[in-house]
């Protein structure tokens, strides 16, 4: 079974994406993961995820 997503105005999938940074344990082993801005340096991952408006679901992050 598949399911198909509503669309809006039967023509666009409305989405929203937004970026955010998620703290994580301090490790000098992964400097790929130590940010340097915003004020002080710190360890996160960035996230990034796509949202579908209308059907309320995560579409990829």
């Amino acid at each position: 079974m598949t399911s198909v997503s509503s669309l809006y105005k039967g023509k666009y999938r409305p989405m929203g994406v937004d970026g955010s940074a998620v703290s994580i344990l301090s490790n000098p082993n992964e400097p790929q993961n130590l940010l340097t801005g915003h004020g002080r340096a710190h360890w996160a991952l960035h996230f990034n995820a796509a949202f579908d408006l209308i059907n309320r679901y995560y579409l990829d992050y």
